[in-house]
C-alpha cells in the first residue's frame, strides 16, 4: 500500500486484470509447499460493474475451482447501472454470493447470507460433524481493549502531570524529564512490569456443528398459465442451525497433565498444528498488569524453547528447523534429544543442557511434548494403593505440623471451592478416605436440586497416584517434622552462623515441611515456609536437581518493574525475593533416585556479616603497612558471586540484590571474560514489547478519496458561514443609535472576558511545555538478554586461581568447595575506561535491518520473522468441495430456493406455434 502514496488516482478500473493476477495467485498457491486450502475464492469489493466477467472466468478457471463473491458498495438514491445484473449473474457462475451494501445494517445481514452460501459443502453431506478447536484466547478479549487501556493509562500520567505541575512548578520542573525517562527503561532496557494483576483466563475451544433434522421441504409455487394452478414440489433441506462447543480454561487443563512426573527440570507443553504454543510455562501474555500483549496467541515453539548453541535473533540452527519441521509437520510422534536452553526464574535464570523430547499428537490437531533433562531420570517415588490405612496414616502425620502442597497439582479438589486453602482441603479428603471405605476417587455427577449440596455431596476430582506419593511422603518425613513440635523443644539458634532461618524438606509430589530457628541478634525474622510452596518448580529445587553433589546458593534475582503511570505503585516483592536459600538434593539410601531437596532460608545480610568478619580481620601491629592485605573496603574489597555472575554477599552494601558483577565492579569482570572464566550467553525474547511514538508514520492503508457529496457540503457550510459573517457586519455598520452608558448585559460580558483573560494568563505563567509527556503505543517486537555463565573446565579453573596483578588482574578469587560460589577479594583503584559491559537487568531491543520500502515498526517486524517462516500442517478438518449437482433446481449463488419455472411457458409457446402452423395449412389446403 506503501507504493500506493505517489501515485496518481485515475478514473479507471482494470477489474479485468485484478481478476486475472487474483486466479493466478491462488492457483500458485496450490503448488507451494504449505497447508491446502479447502476452498479458494475472490472477494470483489466496488462501487460499479460495467462488464459482465463471466466469460473471462470461465477461460480463467474451466475448472470452476475458484469461487467469487461480488459485493456492491452504493447509494439507493445514486446512479443506476447494470451492476446488479452483471454482478449477480456473475456469482450465480462462481458458486458464490451477490450482495448490495447500503447500510450498516445490510452489512450484518449479508454476512450471514453469505455464511448460509458457505456452509452448504459442510451441510449437505450430512455424514461427519467436524470438530473444530480454536486458538487460544482470552475470556474478555477485546481487539482494541489493549490500545484503550494504554491510551486510559497515558491520560491518567497527563493528568497527574498537569496536578504535579499546579503543586509546585519548581520541584516539578526539577524532575521534568523524569516521563522521558520512564518511557526510555521501558523501550530500550526492556524493564517493564510483567506480573499478571488481572487474570484474563486463557482459554480454548472444541465446537461441532448441528444440522436440521429434516432432510426434505415441499415448496409450493404458482405456476405461470392461464389457470394459475398450484404446484407442489419436494426439495432437500441441507441447513446449519449453528454450533455446539465447550470451553477449556487453560488452567484446567493444567490440572490433568501429570506435571509431578516430570521432575524439576521437565516441562510439559502443548502446541496445535500452526506449531504455536497453546501452554508453556514460559509464555507471558500480559504486561504492565492488565494488558494483553500483542502476539500472545501467535508464540512459536522455537520462541520458547531455544537451542543451546549461541545464536543471532531468529537465526535458528538448521538442526532445530528439521526438530521443528519433525514436531509440527512430519512425525506424529517420536523422540530427538537436542542441546537446549532451559530458561526459568522470568527469564533471569539459563541452563544449558541436553535434553530428550517426546512428543505425540492428539486428535490430529494438538501435540504434547515432554521435554526430559539428561540427568536425574530416575525419581524414588512410593507406589502402592491409597487404601484406609494409609489415608489414616498421612492424615495424623499432616495434622498439627506444618506443611504446605503445590498450588496448581491436582490432589483432590472440589469443583466449587469451599475452603480458604488447599491444605485444608487435602486434609478434608484425607479424613474422608480414612472414614469411607469405598471413598471414589472421581465424582463428577451433579443432582440438580433447588436445595444447597452439603460439603460430602459436592463433586470433587483426585489424582489417586499423586495422593498416594504425598501420603507416603508426609509418613516418611513426619519424625524431622515432629523434632520441634514438642514445646520443651528449644528452638533457638544462638550459635547459628546465618543468623534466624527456615529450614526446609521439598519432595518431588510437591509437598513442603519446614521449621523455624531464631536467632538472637537477626536481622529479621524467619518466614514461614508456605512462601515458597511450588516445591519442585522453585528456581532452587531446579538448580540442586541441575547439580546433586553440589550446595546451591540461591539468590533470587526479580526483574527490574517500572509501570507506565508514575503515581501507580507495585505489589511488594515479598520475602521469597528477599531471603537467600541453600538447597542440595536428597538421594535414596538404597535405590538410585532423587528423593527431594533440604535446605534452608536465610537472610542475606547474616551473610554480609559473616563476610565482613572472615575477610576484615583487626590487625594487631600498630603500622598497618605491615600486616597481611585484608578486605577493608578501602583498597580492596570482598564479595560472594554465584556462577552467574549475581553478587551473594558484598560489603558494606544494605541491599546486595539484582546486584551483578558486571555493573558494580566492570574492570574485574573484564578481567575474567578476557580469561574465559565467564562467558555470555545470550536469551531471546521473542514476546518483547516496544513502545514506538503514537505518530509514528504508517503506511498500511490505501489512500482515502473524498466524496463529491461531503466536499459539496463542506463548500456549503463555509458559503453559509461567510454569508452570516457578512450579514452581521453590514447589520452593525448600519446601526447608528448612540448608546451613552453600558447596559448590564454589557458589564457582564466585560466581567466575564476579564476573568477569562485573568485565567488565561495565569495558566501561561504556570504552564510549561515539559509538563506533555510523549504519546506513545505499544507493539510486538523482539528483545534479547545477556546472562553471564561460570566455565567450569580446566582452563577457566587455573585462570581464576592465578595471583593478582594490579589494573590487568585485579582480583584474587577461589570457589568455594562443593558449592556453586566465588569467594573474590577486588583491587579498588583500578578504574575501568573500556566500553560499557553487557548488563543481565537489561532485555535490549533486537535492532531489524532498516528498509526504506517498510516503514512502521510492525511491518518491520512481520518482514523481520518472515525471513525464516515456520511452516505448519494441515488443519485435521476435512475439505468437501462445492459440488451442488445433486441439488439440481437450486439457485447457487443467494437463498436455496426453486429456480423459475421453464416447462410451463414452453409448453404454451409450442402450443401456439402449433396452432399457427395447423392454420397455415388449412389456407394453403384451402386455397388448393
Amino acid at each position: 500500500m506503501a507504493a500506493l502514496m505517489p501515485k496518481k488516482m485515475k478514473n479507471e478500473s482494470l477489474i479485468g486484470d485484478v481478476l486475472a493476477y487474483s486466479v493466478n495467485l491462488l492457483k500458485k498457491q496450490r503448488t507451494l509447499d504449505r497447508p491446502p486450502s479447502c476452498q479458494q475464492a475472490i472477494v470483489m469489493v466496488t462501487d460499479s460493474l460495467c462488464i459482465n466477467y463471466t466469460t473471462l472466468m470461465r477461460q480463467l478457471d474451466p475448472e470452476g475451482k475458484i469461487r467469487l463473491f461480488v459485493m456492491w458498495l452504493h447509494d439507493q438514491f445514486g446512479l443506476r447501472d447494470n451492476t446488479r445484473l452483471y454482478g449477480g449473474e456473475l456469482s450465480c457462475e462462481r458458486d458464490g454470493y451477490f450482495a448490495e451494501l447500503i447500510s450498516d445494517y445490510d452489512v450484518t445481514e449479508q454476512v450471514m447470507k453469505i455464511l448460509r452460501v458457505l456452509e452448504r459443502p459442510l451441510v449437505g453431506q450430512r455424514k461427519h460433524r467436524l470438530r473444530v478447536y480454536s486458538d487460544i484466547y482470552a475470556h474478555i478479549e477485546d481487539p482494541r481493549r489493549g490500545e484503550f487501556h494504554w491510551q486510559q493509562k497515558e491520560n491518567t500520567e497527563q493528568v497527574y502531570r498537569y496536578k504535579e505541575l499546579r503543586k509546585n512548578k519548581d520541584k516539578f520542573l526539577k524532575n521534568a524529564y523524569k516521563d522521558y525517562q520512564r518511557m526510555d527503561t521501558l523501550e530500550k532496557y526492556g524493564q517493564y512490569y510483567e506480573m499478571e494483576d488481572m487474570n484474563y483466563r486463557l482459554q480454548i475451544s472444541v465446537s461441532v456443528p448441528v444440522f436440521e433434522s429434516t432432510t426434505v421441504e415441499n415448496i409450493t409455487i404458482q405456476l405461470d398459465e392461464e389457470k394459475q394452478r398450484n404446484s407442489t414440489r419436494t426439495y432437500p433441506v441441507n441447513r446449519l442451525l449453528g454450533v455446539a462447543g465447550v470451553d477449556i480454561p487453560l488452567d484446567h487443563l493444567k490440572l490433568i497433565l501429570p506435571y509431578y512426573l516430570t521432575g524439576a527440570s521437565g516441562s510439559l507443553f502443548i502446541l496445535d498444528h500452526r506449531g504455536n504454543i497453546v501452554l508453556h510455562n514460559n509464555t507471558k501474555p500480559v504486561f504492565d498488569g492488565d494488558i494483553l500483549r500483542p502476539g500472545y496467541r501467535t508464540v512459536d515453539f522455537l520462541d520458547v524453547e531455544q537451542p543451546g548453541i549461541d545464536h543471532l535473533p531468529r537465526d535458528y540452527p538448521q538442526d532445530w528447523l528439521d526438530f521443528r519441521k519433525a514436531i509440527v509437520n512430519d512425525e506424529p510422534s517420536g523422540y530427538r534429544t537436542m542441546y537446549a536452553k532451559s530458561i526459568f526464574e522470568g527469564g533471569m535464570r539459563v541452563l544449558l543442557e541436553m535434553k530428550d523430547y517426546y512428543w505425540k499428537r492428539i486428535h490430529n490437531h494438538y501435540t504434547l511434548v515432554v521435554s526430559l533433562p539428561k540427568y536425574n531420570l530416575l525419581h524414588a517415588v512410593p507406589e502402592g494403593e491409597f487404601t484406609q490405612q494409609l489415608g489414616e496414616e498421612a492424615l495424623k502425620a499432616l495434622s498439627g505440623t506444618d506443611f504446605a502442597i503445590h498450588p496448581e497439582w491436582l490432589y483432590c479438589r472440589h469443583i466449587d471451592p469451599h475452603f480458604d486453602s488447599r491444605e485444608l482441603e487435602l486434609l478434608h479428603f484425607l479424613r474422608r478416605r480414612r472414614d469411607e471405605p469405598n471413598f471414589a476417587m472421581l465424582k463428577l455427577k451433579h443432582l440438580y436440586s433447588p436445595i444447597t449440596p452439603t460439603l460430602l455431596e459436592k463433586t470433587y476430582q483426585c489424582n489417586e497416584e499423586l495422593m498416594i506419593s504425598l501420603s507416603k511422603e508426609a509418613i516418611a518425613t513426619l519424625k524431622w517434622a515432629q523434632e520441634h513440635e514438642d514445646p520443651d523443644t528449644d528452638r533457638e539458634c544462638s550459635a547459628c552462623l546465618l543468623g534466624s532461618n527456615t529450614a526446609f524438606f521439598a519432595s518431588e509430589s510437591g509437598l513442603t515441611r519446614w521449621q523455624l530457628y531464631h536467632a538472637t541478634s537477626a536481622h529479621a525474622d524467619p518466614p514461614e515456609g508456605y512462601v515458597w510452596p511450588l516445591g519442585p518448580a522453585e528456581a532452587w529445587y531446579r538448580r540442586a536437581s541441575a547439580q546433586p553433589d553440589t550446595l546451591i546458593v540461591h539468590a533470587p534475582i526479580p526483574p527490574v518493574r517500572v509501570l507506565r503511570n508514575t503515581e501507580s505503585t507495585l505489589p511488594p516483592l515479598g520475602p521469597r525475593w528477599q531471603w537467600l536459600t541453600a538447597a542440595r538434593t536428597l538421594g535414596h539410601p538404597t535405590k538410585q533416585g532423587i528423593i527431594g531437596v533440604a535446605g534452608y532460608h536465610f537472610y542475606p545480610k547474616h551473610l554480609d556479616d559473616l563476610l565482613e568478619s572472615i575477610t576484615n580481620f583487626p590487625c594487631a601491629l600498630d603500622d598497618e603497612s605491615k600486616c597481611e592485605p585484608r578486605c577493608d573496603n578501602k583498597n580492596w574489597t570482598c564479595v560472594i558471586i554465584d556462577d552467574a555472575g549475581w553478587i551473594i554477599a558484598d560489603q558494606g552494601e544494605e541491599d546486595a540484590m539484582n546486584r551483578h558483577l558486571a555493573n558494580e565492579y566492570p574492570a574485574a569482570m573484564q578481567a575474567l571474560l578476557n580469561a574465559s572464566v565467564f562467558k555470555v550467553r545470550w536469551v531471546h525474547d521473542y514476546q518483547g514489547v516496544c513502545f514506538p511514538p503514537k505518530d509514528e508514520p504508517i503506511y498500511a492503508a490505501a489512500p482515502r478519496l473524498s466524496s463529491i457529496v461531503m466536499s459539496m457540503w463542506t463548500s456549503l457550510q463555509h458559503l453559509m458561514y461567510s454569508s452570516r459573517e457578512l450579514f452581521t457586519i453590514l447589520t452593525l455598520s448600519m446601526t447608528n443609535n448612540d448608546v451613552h452608558c453600558d447596559t448590564e448585559v454589557e458589564k457582564q460580558k466585560r466581567r466575564r472576558r476579564l476573568r477569562r483573560d485573568f485565567e488565561r494568563e495565569k495558566f501561561e505563567r504556570l504552564h510549561d511545555d515539559r509538563v506533555i509527556i510523549n504519546r506513545t503505543r505499544f507493539a510486538a517486537c523482539d528483545r534479547t538478554r545477556p546472562l553471564y555463565e561460570l566455565q567450569r573446565n580446566k582452563k577457566a579453573i587455573e585462570a581464576l586461581n592465578r595471583p593478582a596483578k594490579p589494573c590487568l588482574w585485579p582480583l584474587v578469587a577461589t570457589e568455594v568447595p562443593r558449592t556453586n560460589l566465588i569467594l573474590m577479594a577486588i583491587y579498588k583503584h583500578c578504574p575501568y575506561t573500556g566500553k560499557p559491559l553487557n548488563n543481565s537487568l537489561h532485555n535490549e531491543p533486537v535492532q531489524m535491518p532498516q528498509d526504506s520500502k517498510v516503514l512502521g515498526s510492525a511491518s518491520r517486524l512481520a518482514c523481520w520473522r518472515n525471513q525464516v517462516p515456520l511452516l505448519g500442517r494441515a488443519p485435521h478438518t476435512t475439505c468437501y468441495e462445492h459440488n451442488y449437482a445433486f441439488e439440481d433446481g437450486y439457485r447457487q449463488c443467494g437463498p436455496w430456493l426453486p429456480d423459475p419455472e421453464e416447462s410451463n411457458g414452453s409448453a404454451i409457446r409450442f402450443t401456439k406455434m402449433l396452432l399457427c402452423c395447423l392454420i397455415a395449412l388449412h389456407i394453403i389446403i384451402t386455397n388448393l
